[in-house]
């Protein structure tokens, strides 16, 4: 089973100055790949007059993380790569970081570079809200109405949702439990029903 993460629950922006050069950096969630890359393009749009927008982004969790970067022009490994190891350090997952940089006049230098991304991103990790996500399943019950209550009760104390019951000559419920329940959510269905009632 998966372990709990962190996902991003809103956005956060914030800027830096390093010599006249301005940086914007600001952290989202995303879902998939192509919902990161739409955000960048989006990103291009806002600032046309920007001379590079750096990004990088991890999707998916501990086990199945995937994720992209670019150091859009910057000399490589100077803007793209920091800012995907701040996420990394981060324990952060499903969230986009992009650096906007409007240049100043001044070069920064390769260790100017990496310190200013770096460093922006970092900020914009740290002001992100974020909550801890938990893989949940879903699941349809066939139960006796002398056991539906009893099932329910069960099931939301181990952290789970009813989302719906028909009642025909038998109770179907439907809901979700978080993965992490399943075996102690499990082992008190079947010790009311002789063993018959589980969750798969």
């Amino acid at each position: 089973m998966r372990e709990d993460f962190l996902i991003p629950d809103g956005n956060s922006r914030i800027e830096i100055i390093r010599k006249k050069s301005r940086f914007i950096a600001e952290a989202v969630g995303v879902s998939s790949a192509r919902d990161a890359r739409l955000k960048i393009k989006l990103k291009r749009e806002e600032y046309p007059q920007c001379t590079h927008v750096v990004y990088a982004f991890i999707i998916g969790d501990t086990g199945t993380e995937a994720g992209g970067m670019s150091d859009d022009g910057e000399p490589p490994g100077t803007a793209g790569k920091p800012v995907m190891d701040v996420i990394k350090g981060s324990g952060i997952f499903n969230v986009l970081v992009t650096v906007v940089r409007f240049f100043g006049g001044t070069k920064l230098g390769t260790g100017g570079l990496v310190s200013a991304y770096s460093g922006s991103a970092k900020e914009a990790i740290e002001e992100l809200p974020v909550i801890k996500f938990i893989p949940i399943i879903h699941f349809l019950l066939k139960v006796h109405y002398d056991l539906h209550e009893k099932v329910s009760l069960i099931i939301e104390g181990w952290g789970g949702r009813i989302e719906k019951k028909s009642f025909t000559n038998i109770v179907t419920i439907a809901g979700t439990l978080p993965e992490s329940n399943i075996e102690t959510c499990n082992e008190e269905l079947k010790n009311i029903s002789g063993g018959k009632l589980f969750i798969k």
